[in-house]
């Protein structure tokens, strides 16, 4: 293990999310600090957090076919960075924990929380309320296989799935 030259290897030491730039950097989450980008080129910039908040403890990082980035936190919900700030889409939810994120074949968004299972459409975030899902309230992995089969780890609960027919929004 090596750690990077610069800022950030001096500066953030409470991560707890990474994901790819679709630029070629680092998206990187932390416990208090906020999002940050860690470029190419070894530069580190911070993302101005949500208004009114004071701290920020992200939990999943996700960046989409549009280059949109998502961010789950424990505490404001799900956010998605608008320029260099964040915006809360989680309908005003501030008990809502996000747990996963994972990419839908159509480019939506699948959001496991505290709460149970969301899906992110147009910048909404919509419960998802399926009667295998539905008994879950908590979800900390979900994805969404090329067949169009929707994943789910459960707490306390394993494995569940659905296939492609069953996955209706209500």
């Amino acid at each position: 293990w090596e750690r990077p030259k610069g800022p950030a290897s001096m500066f953030i030491v409470d991560i707890k999310a990474l994901a790819p730039s679709a630029k070629g950097g680092l998206w990187l989450g932390t416990h208090d600090k906020g999002l940050w980008l860690l470029g190419k080129d070894g530069s580190l910039t911070s993302i101005q957090q949500v208004e009114g908040s004071q701290k920020l403890e992200i939990s999943r990082i996700l960046e989409d076919r549009k280059g949109r980035v998502w961010v789950g936190t424990h505490g404001l919900g799900l956010l998605l960075l608008e320029g260099n700030h964040l915006r809360q889409v989680s309908n005003g939810r501030l008990d809502l924990n996000i747990e996963s994120l994972g990419l839908g074949r159509d480019g939506n968004l699948w959001v496991g929380s505290n709460l149970g299972l969301f899906r992110g459409v147009d910048g909404a975030l919509i419960p998802f309320q399926e009667s295998t899902f539905g008994r879950y309230s908590r979800i900390p992995a979900v994805l969404e296989d090329r067949e169009g089969t929707l994943w789910a780890g459960t707490w306390q609960e394993g494995l569940v799935h659905l296939r492609k027919a069953s996955l209706d929004l209500i």
